[in-house]
């Protein structure tokens, strides 16, 4: 299926004004009455987290994804976290793939979760990156967890920050051939990650074993979800879910909760009509 590409500038009207951007999409769904729904977990489905209180979907959008489940849609979410924190936020009933650490955990639709980290090599060269950044940047602006190590950087942060950036890349970069990592540089922070356990990775995965007749749509928030965006070109539809616009290669902007709802809101409908529109 092919979505046209559509950028949006500051100031532009979202996608409630501007419903032709979907229409292939949902035209697509009514014509064959399947779907899938990659979705960004966090910060994307719900609020921004409060400190010590973690996320909380938005509410009501259980109930649309049990909807959407009902009506055949495969529905997966991808989360940085362990599956069994988002699994706390929705009824354990509810038949969703969660893909925990960005795929390291999978839980599929009958609750089963299944865990295929990186290898030792890859965890091996993750603990030399966490030590290496420890003699250039102080640990409190360190995050070490299973897949990756980040690098935060902050005004606060003693040093220049394009001298700290450089020399934690020169002390990083040996590690990525020798150890199946990957350097990604964002603003504000730098990270090394396991090769395999990130977005893009995951959303090829998932996508696989589906069909091209399929209609799909990725939903994210930021510029992690940049090369899933850019993966679907000519494959779906994307969409920026985000309540400030920035440029992006997504397809669509939705402002949550309520575009998001809204969006929603028309793929249930047009699963529900599918079989009258196929009889045309």
């Amino acid at each position: 299926m092919h979505v046209p590409r559509l950028v949006f500038s500051p100031g532009e009207e979202s996608f409630l004004e501007r419903p032709e951007i979907t229409s292939v999409f949902f035209d697509q769904i009514r014509k064959t009455g399947k779907s899938v729904l990659i979705a960004d977990y966090e910060g994307t489905l719900t609020s921004c987290s409060i400190k010590g209180s973690g996320y909380t979907p938005y509410g009501g959008i259980s109930q649309k994804l049990e909807r959407l489940s009902s009506l055949g849609c495969r529905i997966v979410l991808l989360s940085k976290g362990k599956v069994c924190k988002v699994c706390e936020k929705f009824d354990n009933s509810l038949p969703l793939e969660i893909w925990g650490l960005y795929g390291a955990e999978k839980r599929d639709p009958q609750g089963k979760v299944t865990y295929n980290g990186p290898d030792p090599s890859q965890e091996e060269g993750l603990v030399k990156a966490f030590e290496l950044a420890r003699e250039i940047l102080e640990e409190e602006n360190l995050e070490l967890n299973p897949l990756s190590v980040k690098a935060f950087f902050h005004k606060s942060s003693p040093g220049n920050t394009v001298d700290l950036l450089r020399e934690l890349e020169n002390s990083w970069i040996h590690l990525v051939p020798l150890h199946g990592l990957r350097l990604l540089t964002y603003e504000g922070h730098m990270e090394i990650l396991a090769r395999g356990f990130d977005k893009g990775s995951a959303l090829r995965e998932i996508l696989s074993n589906t069909g091209m007749d399929i209609p799909c749509c990725y939903l994210g928030k930021d510029i992690t979800d940049e090369e899933p965006f850019n993966f679907l070109w000519g494959r779906g539809l994307t969409a920026l879910v985000n309540k400030d616009h920035h440029e992006t290669s997504a397809h669509i902007w939705l402002q949550p909760p309520e575009d998001l709802f809204k969006f929603l809101d028309d793929w249930i409908w047009n699963l529900e009509n599918w079989e009258i529109d196929s009889r045309d």
